[in-house]
């Protein structure tokens, strides 16, 4: 019986696992920008999924990433809990590309995360404001 009971308990907790695993989704896509600009080695990008359904509140952020600047088109993969996304309240991708602390690129437009037509794809443009 208690092997049993052992078995059925370290079932459950693999089940729980999974369902986990289950709950996790990224947002992808490519990121340009617009200037021909040779970026630094020590160019950072940043990307990151913000909740804005609360007007004139900071945004809350759900998920964030930075990673080092290679070349264009770049590549973003980033993970999001599916437990802080709710059906009613909107959400956008934000990012920029930093160098030495200041921003040097920022997507200036609004891209809309978790919509019938984004669902997990966001392409993002970020603009120089050096």
């Amino acid at each position: 019986m208690k092997q049993l009971i052992l078995i059925l308990f370290g079932l459950s907790i693999q089940a729980v696992a999974v369902a986990a695993e289950l709950k996790q989704v990224h947002i992808a896509g490519t990121v340009n920008y617009s200037e021909t600009v040779a970026l630094p080695e020590n160019a950072t990008f940043k990307v990151r999924l913000i909740d804005v359904s609360i007007r004139d509140a900071k945004s809350k952020v759900i998920s964030e990433q930075s990673m080092k600047v290679s070349s264009q088109p770049g590549f973003y993969q980033l993970p999001v809990d599916l437990k802080y996304i709710k059906p009613s309240n909107n959400y956008e991708v934000e990012a920029f590309i930093k160098v030495d602390g200041k921003n040097w690129f920022l997507n200036t437009s609004v891209q809309p995360a978790f919509t019938k037509e984004t669902q997990d794809r966001v392409d993002l443009k970020l603009d120089f404001v050096k």
